[in-house]
């Protein structure tokens, strides 16, 4: 069965990807593909009662597949947490379990454990690196807010520092855990924003709220009587298939 699927614009690519499921950082089964470029996260989106047309092919299946480029140190962070802050090889640390261990075989991949681990041939989760890569991740969402077009949808053109680092934290922590979430959050200093700021979406929501109960109430339709048609003069069906006069 044909399916629609919208991948990253990469070239050609050397070998076969490789699908795999993984445990998202949130608990729940996620599917990712493996590819020489990089990871990639399938996400289905159905749809029951649609189709595409390709060319001039109608593709039944209204299923739309986005694979989207994933950073697998996302996926690395809750392992790397369980090790205790002991130093460990990359072979015991990807040990048992199961398709994790297909992570190593993307490009670069120690390289890149080092940005959130201590190593010295061996692998340790580093608090103060895992903080300063989230907090570039942080900056460098808000340095393209405008041309996400994020200024003015999601965050008020107003909004200050905090506000936007708090926008860039939620996006963020979809796939951080809780443990990892709060530390981020309370570097960013949102719990200041939380104490000593109204919240924009907060404002936003409550402007709507006073708006509805200002709002003047509608005034209650009554029912009338409507005058009974007269269809003495309303045509039959029938006199519009009259019978035509065969010639003689």
């Amino acid at each position: 069965m044909s399916r629609i699927t919208i991948l990253p614009q990469y070239q050609t690519l050397e070998q076969e990807p490789k699908v795999i499921r993984l445990n998202h950082p949130h608990g729940f089964e996620a599917q990712f593909i493996i590819t020489d470029r990089g990871l990639l996260q399938h996400q289905s989106f159905k749809n029951e009662l649609s189709s595409f047309v390709v060319g001039n092919t109608i593709i039944e299946n209204g299923d739309l597949n986005v694979a989207t480029p994933y950073d697998p140190l996302y996926l690395m962070i809750p392992v790397l947490m369980k090790s205790n802050d002991r130093f460990c090889t990359l072979e015991d640390i990807l040990h048992e379990q199961g398709e994790l261990a297909e992570l190593s075989k993307l490009p670069n991949f120690e390289e890149r454990l080092k940005i959130i681990c201590d190593q010295q041939h061996f692998f340790r989760i580093s608090n103060d690196k895992l903080l300063e890569w989230l907090l570039t991740k942080v900056d460098k969402l808000i340095g393209k807010m405008p041309e996400m077009g994020i200024l003015g949808t999601f965050v008020s053109p107003e909004a200050g520092d905090l506000e936007k680092k708090e926008f860039a934290y939620n996006v963020l922590a979809d796939n951080l855990n809780a443990e990892v979430s709060k530390k981020l959050f309370s570097r960013l200093g949102l719990q200041e924003l939380k104490e000593n700021q109204p919240n924009y979406y907060q404002e936003v929501i409550k402007k709507k709220a006073i708006d509805e109960i200002e709002r003047p109430a509608k005034k209650p339709k009554v029912a009338t009587r409507k005058p009974i048609a007269n269809t003495s003069r309303n045509l039959k069906i029938d006199s519009f298939f009259k019978k035509v006069a065969k010639p003689a």
